[in-house]
Parts: C-alpha cells; sequence; structure tokens
C-alpha cells in the first residue's frame, strides 16, 4: 500500500490526495457539460487551478467563469473561460498530485 500524502488546497485539508481527488470528481460530477460551476464549487476550483505547473499560462488575461468541459480526449474536466474567450481544460488528478509527466 502506498504512503498517505497529506494535501492542503485552499481552505480544505485531506488526509490523503485520494481524499481531495473524490472531493474534486464529485464537483465535477455535480455539473454538465458546459455548465457553469456556483461560487463556493469555484473558489475550490481556482484554488485547486493555482497549484497548476502553468497556471499563469492557463489562465492567460484573466478568468470569466469557471466551467465543466470535454477533455481533448473526451473525458470530462474542469475548464476556464477566459476574458478574451479562450477555454483551457485543466486535470484535476494533476493537480491534486502535482505529476506533470
Amino acid at each position: 500500500m502506498g504512503k498517505r500524502k497529506p494535501v492542503t488546497i485552499g481552505k480544505h485539508h485531506f488526509e490523503k490526495q485520494g481524499d481531495a481527488k473524490a472531493f474534486y470528481k464529485s464537483i465535477l460530477w455535480k455539473y454538465k457539460v458546459g455548465d457553469t460551476l456556483e461560487t463556493d464549487d469555484s473558489n475550490d476550483v481556482v484554488d485547486l487551478l493555482a497549484r497548476h505547473c502553468d497556471y499563469a499560462k492557463k489562465v492567460g488575461p484573466g478568468i470569466k467563469r469557471m466551467i465543466v468541459m470535454l477533455s481533448e480526449e473526451g473525458s470530462r474536466c474542469f475548464g476556464i473561460e477566459r476574458t478574451d474567450g479562450a477555454r483551457v481544460g485543466f486535470s484535476y488528478h494533476r493537480c491534486v498530485t502535482l505529476r506533470w509527466d
């Protein structure tokens, strides 16, 4: 069995990464593809996004809203609709684990 890796993301502390993944997965599946996240969920997902290795590139000129979208592979992911109209997705798994390979 793997070693527990506690993680704190924004105001949430998780005893292990699996708990964090389950938390963000529950947010992701609360919405339909194309939906805008409600304020509390959006704030939690922005805190998660802040861990992304390409945060500045993903956010670009700014965040208009957080959405649920389909990745290039066709799976659900969180997305940013930027102020310039671009939509950029990101993996909650990678933001929790900080694995970019």
